[in-house]
């Protein structure tokens, strides 16, 4: 999903009106090459998951989190091999030209993400809570970048520091329980050791997700291909967990609704759109719009779940996003 986030990154100067400049005549030049549809495919894309916290939070509470997890990307992972094996006569080769390191870290990388999403959504015990972990899992677009250094061997300017510091301020300032305590450090400190846990795990996930798209960039995975049978597997992981968590399951048509939704649109559809938009779309100006998925996140979790939304919520999340804007244009061309 993430892995193009990297791709045809942009040489900035040092000055900001020339990196400015840059930006609009890359988004110029690749739109008259790009398919206007697979481009507003890819833009459909980032609403879908823009949406993915809120239906997975709704989904988790009446079904259990290992048990919505379990049956979605199950249930997508069988559909979207029977696809492909429909559609693409050499699927079974192109899956054995995958080095076994892919399939073993990648693998391991994306299931550690929707295990943390999952697991740190079922821990959240209110509405404040599923707002920090949103913040909390787009912590991925800034460590995905910072991780390409050491991984995909790319030279990061100095800019990167700030970048990353900017992304944990948001993330620190969103943390702040909205209870009129005020904003000090001993008021972050108890929130953090009363509900250290949701926040431990989704970020473990987070890192799980940026370390997914490096290892995917740096072997040079097809993810549409491959897509399904991670999908699978984690469906397969999350199975005995659910027994083991001992869930109490209410299949209601609000969550048989909600588990076509994100098997259907968040699983399949969302990452098919992704892969055309790339392949056949306007990627700067994609890729672009990919970054403020943040702040959609917080405004579909607030009109779906009915959250009220704080100013230091939204702040947060524009920190977040200016964070990784930073931490984007911190990285220079690679010369490997």
């Amino acid at each position: 999903m993430i892995t193009i986030l990297q791709r045809r990154s942009s040489r900035f100067d040092s000055g900001s009106a020339r990196r400015t400049e840059v930006i609009f005549l890359n988004i110029y030049n690749s739109s008259e090459n790009s398919s206007p549809t697979a481009t507003l495919l890819g833009l459909v894309a980032l609403l879908i998951w823009s949406s993915s916290v809120a239906f997975s939070k709704s989904l988790s509470q009446q079904i259990g989190p290992m048990t919505a997890a379990a049956s979605v990307y199950f249930t997508a992972g069988v559909l979207g091999i029977v696809i492909q094996a429909l559609t693409q006569q050499k699927m079974p080769r192109a899956s054995r030209t995958v080095p076994l390191a892919y399939w073993l870290g990648g693998g391991v990388c994306f299931i550690l993400y929707y295990f943390g999403l999952f697991t740190a959504l079922g821990l959240a015990s209110n509405a404040q809570q599923v707002m920090e972990v949103t913040l909390v899992n787009y912590m991925w677009p800034s460590l995905t970048i910072a991780l390409s250094v050491p991984i995909l061997h790319r030279h990061a300017r100095s800019w990167l520091i700030p970048g990353m510091l900017l992304t944990l301020a948001g993330i620190a300032l969103g943390l702040f329980p909205n209870n009129g305590q005020g904003y000090s450090l001993e008021v972050l400190r108890l929130n953090l050791r009363h509900h250290w846990a949701p926040y431990l795990i989704m970020g473990i996930g987070a890192a799980g997700w940026a370390l997914y798209s490096n290892l995917s960039r740096r072997y040079g995975v097809n993810g549409g291909t491959i897509l399904p049978f991670f999908l699978l597997a984690t469906g397969c992981v999350m199975i005995p967990l659910r027994f083991a968590f001992h869930e109490t399951t209410i299949w209601t048509v609000r969550a048989l609704w909600e588990f076509g939704f994100m098997t259907i649109f968040v699983a399949l559809l969302g990452n098919l759109f992704w892969n055309f938009a790339m392949r056949r779309g306007n990627l700067t100006l994609v890729s672009l719009a990919a970054y403020f998925t943040p702040i959609l996140a917080i405004l579909f979790n607030g009109l779906y779940l009915r959250i009220g939304l704080s100013w230091n919520l939204c702040l947060a999340g524009l920190l977040v996003i200016a964070g990784a804007i930073l931490c984007k244009v911190s990285i220079k061309e690679s010369s490997g």
